[in-house]
């Protein structure tokens, strides 16, 4: 449950930079951090697909599929849509 929590936080924290920085980045650069830092969510998040496309930092977790996961994730995945609004 905490780490669901530290996720929104992290996301809410990462959207507000986002959003605050949209004077000194440009739309274009706005959505390619975006994207990178999505990247590197997906790969958190399932670490055995990280695995798979060659990232080893992962190796040493198994994805969750609980019920508090799904949540997060689905949590988590509200607060991208609504940023990927900010930016465009």
């Amino acid at each position: 449950m905490r780490l669901g929590i530290a996720l929104v936080f992290t996301w809410f924290v990462f959207s507000s930079a986002l959003v605050a920085a949209e004077a000194e980045m440009n739309e274009t650069e706005m959505l390619q951090t975006f994207f990178e830092e999505e990247w590197e969510y997906g790969l958190k998040e399932n670490p055995i697909k990280a695995t798979l496309f060659g990232d080893l930092r992962y190796n040493d977790r198994l994805g969750d599929s609980s019920i508090a996961a799904i949540e997060r994730r689905q949590s988590c995945n509200s607060c991208r849509t609504k940023l990927c609004v900010c930016i465009s």
